[in-house]
């Protein structure tokens, strides 16, 4: 179907678009860190570039798709778009602890490090094997996964979420305004991120809903890095 590889290359320039702009968030975040030294800011950019991963693979796909007319070969996609995903929630899950609940930290890692060491076993040796396993490939670009692979992916957007919009209701509380604004940049972010990963798995691939997804999810990135650095800039305008 012709039409719908022009719609799939689409949307891999608009990946590509918020995986850039991911990119530039995240180096913005582990540039303050090394200025600052503030443990959160390594891991907050780390985990971002994680959870970018399952766009990067189309963003790669559609520069190969131009330069070469070939996609990535769908090994090369799911391992950028599934292994890298089980590192981000670890690192995700340090800040969180950090932040809260820090008496758990050790626990909460622990558990979160042994699945994950689960999860990539069985992955590689789906993919040494077996790929249907992993889930079956259509060109150029889509691959459907299969329900384990599904659910673990239901259960990383869970938990990513679930932490991340406790975090932002938790900063509310706060008596200091800026983290209090920090809160609000973070709960709109993980919304953005849910409704927009929500409408890619829902609506159906066309020009206007592609670029409705990839903005709400550029918007979520650019959110997400508001909330954990406040430039001066915002500060001046929304804390008078």
């Amino acid at each position: 179907m012709p039409g719908l590889e022009n719609i799939e290359v689409f949307a891999a320039l608009f990946s590509l678009i918020f995986v850039g702009i991911s990119w530039i968030l995240a180096i913005s975040i582990l540039s303050k860190y090394f200025k600052f030294r503030v443990r959160e800011l390594l891991l907050v950019g780390i985990a971002w570039v994680g959870i970018a991963m399952p766009w990067t693979s189309d963003g790669i796909s559609f520069i190969l798709i131009m330069t070469i007319g070939e996609p990535l070969n769908p090994y090369a996609k799911v391992i950028i778009e599934l292994t890298f995903l089980p590192v981000a929630l670890i690192m995700w899950l340090i800040v969180f602890t950090d932040l809260m609940y820090k008496h758990r930290q050790k626990l909460v890692v622990t558990i979160a490090i042994i699945l994950s060491v689960i999860f990539e076993i069985i992955f590689f040796y789906a993919l040494l094997t077996d790929f249907s396993l992993i889930g079956e490939y259509t060109p150029p670009l889509a691959i459907d996964y299969t329900l384990p692979i599904s659910l673990f992916l239901l259960v990383f957007l869970g938990i990513f979420l679930v932490t991340g919009l406790i975090m932002g209701k938790e900063s509310l509380k706060s008596e200091n305004e800026e983290i209090k604004l920090k809160g609000k940049f973070l709960i709109i972010a993980f919304l953005s991120f849910l409704i927009g990963t929500l409408l890619e798995l829902f609506l159906p691939l066309h020009p206007v809903w592609i670029m409705v997804i990839r903005f709400t999810l550029i918007s979520a990135a650019i959110e997400y890095y508001i909330g954990f650095t406040m430039p001066d800039f915002i500060k001046r305008i929304m804390l008078k």
